[in-house]
């Protein structure tokens, strides 16, 4: 163990939960800073009336309001992902709890059970008797309206976040591009301009009112202004491109008919050609599993795509930040097990992005695009990603990562023991690293590790708490 490393592992984490009135329990993290000694600190007083000033505010980058954009949907996204899990399994959960801590004791305390086979169980109750199970009824019927809806209310919500999102393209385009904030001028009156009281203050309204003009449109006419303004052919890239107009319009029948199927849904699909034989108008469309952890896919997809291609074209001199955020968001969704998802967005940047401010930055999406392929079951496919570059001259970190994802334990122990002690390959990298998770089992793996590590090898044990790798 070497004293930097000793160093290192002595800087504390801390983690702080704030209960708000607002937003709940929420968390965060500071490295080597005691969050409470930093609340302690004077701080200086802002006028709260105090605003940016508009000439500060539209010198804003480019690059960084696309930054800005990705950052948050990506995160947002992966949140709604997580989320997904933990409501469908909170509502058999909640039914659960009502009937049989609720509902179930008072129908046996007051009436006698006449029937019950697999799934079915029918009471007998005295008109008397009824006042007694009425409350445990009402909660349990309560309970039900609530996760009823939930997956309904989950899919509204995640549409109307990817609509924020294109509105903050639209607004980093336009801030690329200050020609076509400057086609805008015609649409605003000489009395507006008088009012707003600046040229920056103009320009920001002219992009906000031309942001909401475009997402008044049909989720296929926004994508298709998109193409006109950065004649970039953003729809054929997209797979499956009819299930996302599917997606759109099915959100709008959520919202508007709760769910039952309309003229107007059957007539938009027809005119994208999307087979709808099997509906009539009054059929009643739900929101499984499935289905909303494919909308989050697709989603993630399109606005990835779309962004990326965005970004690319437009802020070309900060592709460090482009390939950074890539990298961040792809090894997000493989650690999340979204194989088939990472596999799409990695081939599409690997076979459109011409140029790479760091070459490294694309050996790491070609690897990790060869390991979520192998994840998602297809092994014979990922040697043949991995073969199309030559590992050998590469550095030795790229080494052990590509022996690991190519099940080469032995090649894979020789390298990390050459390696040694490394920043980014700590002990926690071998366990936690997706590219190990199909070695970090072999005898011959942990071994290696914990000749390099010593006791930080500890992190190879079982430790289910910390672990969500686990399948």
């Amino acid at each position: 163990m070497t004293d930097e490393n000793t160093q290192r592992r002595q800087v504390p984490i801390f983690v702080r939960l704030v209960r708000d009135d607002t937003l709940g329990i929420h968390s965060g993290f500071s490295a080597g800073r005691d969050p409470l000694e930093l609340a302690r600190r004077p701080r200086k007083q802002k006028d709260p009336d105090e605003n940016p000033k508009p000439e500060e505010e539209g010198a804003k980058n480019a690059a960084s309001r696309f930054d800005d954009a990705v950052a948050s949907f990506s995160e947002d996204m992966l949140a709604f992902l997580v989320a997904a899990d933990r409501h469908f399994a909170l509502d058999r959960m909640v039914s659960a709890i009502e009937v049989e801590a609720g509902l179930k004791p008072k129908l046996e305390a007051a009436g006698r059970k006449i029937k019950e086979r697999p799934g079915y169980t029918l009471y007998a109750i005295a008109e008397e008797h009824l006042h007694i199970v009425d409350r445990a009824a009402i909660a349990f019927h309560t309970a039900r309206v609530f996760t009823r809806f939930m997956p309904k209310m989950l899919l509204a919500a995640l549409i109307a976040r990817y609509d924020a999102f294109l509105a903050q393209l639209i607004e980093a385009l336009f801030y690329s591009k200050p020609e076509m904030a400057r086609g805008l001028a015609s649409k605003i009156s000489f009395e507006e301009i008088l009012d707003l009281g600046s040229i920056e203050d103009a320009r920001r309204f002219m992009v906000e009112r031309e942001a909401e003009n475009v997402l008044r449109n049909s989720h296929d006419e926004q994508l298709k202004w998109f193409e006109e303004v950065t004649k970039l052919k953003t729809r054929k890239h997209i797979t499956n491109y009819a299930a996302f107009i599917e997606l759109c319009e099915r959100r709008n029948l959520l919202v508007h008919t709760d769910g039952r199927v309309s003229s107007t849904y059957l007539n938009n699909l027809a005119r994208h050609g999307i087979p709808s034989d099997e509906l009539k108008v009054g059929d009643q469309l739900h929101v499984s599993r499935q289905y909303y952890g494919d909308a989050v896919a697709k989603l993630i997809e399109v606005g990835t795509k779309l962004a990326l291609s965005c970004w690319e074209k437009f802020a070309p001199g900060e592709r460090e930040k482009l390939e950074s955020r890539l990298i961040h968001l792809t090894f997000e969704l493989i650690v999340h097990r979204h194989y088939k998802l990472a596999v799409n967005v990695l081939a599409y940047v690997l076979d459109n992005k011409k140029t790479w401010a760091d070459d490294d930055n694309r050996l790491i999406c070609l690897m990790n695009y060869a390991n979520a392929m192998k994840l998602s079951g297809d092994s014979e496919e990922a040697a043949r990603i991995l073969s199309t570059d030559d590992w050998s001259t590469k550095d030795r970190l790229f080494r052990v990562c590509v022996a690991a994802v190519r099940d080469d334990v032995e090649e894979c122990v020789l390298q990390m023991k050459a390696l040694g002690v490394s920043k980014q390959l700590t002990a926690s990298a071998y366990k936690f690293w997706p590219v190990f998770k199909n070695v970090k089992e072999d005898a011959r793996f942990v071994s290696a590790v914990k000749d390099i590590y010593g006791d930080d090898a500890l992190l190879l044990q079982n430790q289910e708490v910390l672990s969500e790798e686990k399948s």
